[in-house]
C-alpha cells in the first residue's frame, strides 16, 4: 500500500475497523517511530516541538467516531446543511476537524452525512486524510486545509471535532478559543454559512476527545471562562489489536504482548455556547 511519492522509505499499513456497524478502512504510516529520523520532523520539533502524531490512528479517534455515529443516529446532532459549498472559509461546510491526522473522526462525520473540512498543520497528514476519505466513499464530502488551531478559524460550523489534541496544557486554551470562533454564526442569516433552521434545537457543538490526560482536565475551567457550557461523556471502547507498531503501545507493538484487543477509556468533552 503506497501513495505515489508519499514518504519514500516509510510503508503504509491498513487499519480495518467496524464501528457501530460501519466498516472503515484507514491507511497510516506503518512505523511512525521511524519518522523521528526524518529531517522535516526534526526541523518541526526544533521550531515548534511538533511530533509526527498525525501519522497513525489513535484510540480516541475511534471512540469519537463511535460517538458521532451514535449522536447522529439518535438525532442529537445538528442536521447536515442542505446543499453545500466549496472552499475553506466555513461556507458550505457542516463540520471542521482540527488536528485531523489520518482523518478518522472527520470521515465518521462525513459517513453520517456532513460535509467536513479536515485540517492539520502537516500537509502529509492531509494527504492521508484525503486518501482515507476516498477509500471510505466520502471523498466528495471531505475537504482539507492546512490550519493551526492557534490561528483564528472562520465561523459558521455546526460541529468542531478534536481528537487527542489536548496532550499538553498549552494546547487547551487555543483549542477552546478556536472552538468558540468556529461555532459562532456567520453574519448572513439563512446563508450558506449562516444560522440554519433547527439551530435552536441543535446548537453547535465542539467535541474534544481525550484519554483522561491531566492536561485535558483544564478544559472545564477554560471553557467556563470562555462562556461555554461543558458536558463530559466517559466512554470505553474495545479495539482489535492489529497494529505491528502503534504509538499508544510502544515501539515493540503487540508482538510481545499476546493480546487480541485493546480496552480504551476516553473522555469526550462537549462544548456549547452558554445557555444554548
Amino acid at each position: 500500500m503506497c501513495l505515489d511519492g508519499f514518504l519514500p522509505g516509510h510503508p503504509l499499513r491498513e487499519y480495518s475497523l467496524r464501528i457501530k456497524g460501519r466498516e472503515i478502512s484507514l491507511l497510516a504510516v506503518k512505523d511512525p517511530f521511524r519518522l523521528l529520523d526524518e529531517p522535516f520532523i526534526q526541523e518541526g520539533f526544533a521550531r515548534d516541538e511538533r511530533m509526527p502524531y498525525w501519522a497513525d490512528m489513535w484510540p480516541c479517534a475511534a471512540s469519537l467516531a463511535e460517538f458521532i455515529f451514535e449522536m447522529r443516529d439518535s438525532g442529537a446532532f445538528p442536521p447536515p446543511r442542505a446543499g453545500g459549498g466549496e472552499g475553506g472559509d466555513g461556507c458550505g461546510w457542516d463540520a471542521i476537524e482540527i488536528g485531523c491526522g489520518i482523518g478518522l473522526a472527520g470521515i465518521a462525520a462525513a459517513m453520517s452525512g456532513y460535509r467536513v473540512l479536515c485540517t492539520d498543520q502537516e500537509e502529509r497528514a492531509l494527504t492521508l486524510a484525503r486518501e482515507n476519505a476516498v477509500r471510505n466513499g466520502v471523498g466528495d464530502r471531505v475537504g482539507t486545509a492546512v490550519f493551526d488551531w492557534r490561528d483564528e478559524p472562520p465561523g459558521g460550523f455546526s460541529i468542531l471535532l478534536a481528537s487527542d489534541c489536548t496532550y499538553e496544557q498549552r494546547n487547551v486554551e487555543p483549542i477552546v478559543r478556536c472552538a468558540k470562533k468556529a461555532l459562532a454564526p456567520r453574519a448572513a442569516e439563512g446563508g450558506a454559512g449562516g444560522i440554519r433552521e433547527g439551530a435552536s434545537r441543535h446548537p453547535p457543538v465542539a467535541l474534544v476527545a481525550d484519554p483522561g490526560r491531566l492536561a485535558a482536565r483544564k478544559l472545564r475551567w477554560v471553557a467556563a471562562e470562555a462562556g461555554l457550557d461543558i458536558e463530559v461523556f466517559e466512554r470505553r471502547l474495545v479495539l482489535p489489536a492489529q497494529a505491528e507498531s502503534a504509538p499508544w503501545l510502544g515501539p515493540k507493538g503487540l508482538g510481545d504482548r499476546e493480546r487480541d484487543s485493546i480496552d480504551v477509556s476516553v473522555c469526550i468533552y462537549a462544548l456549547r455556547e452558554g445557555g444554548a
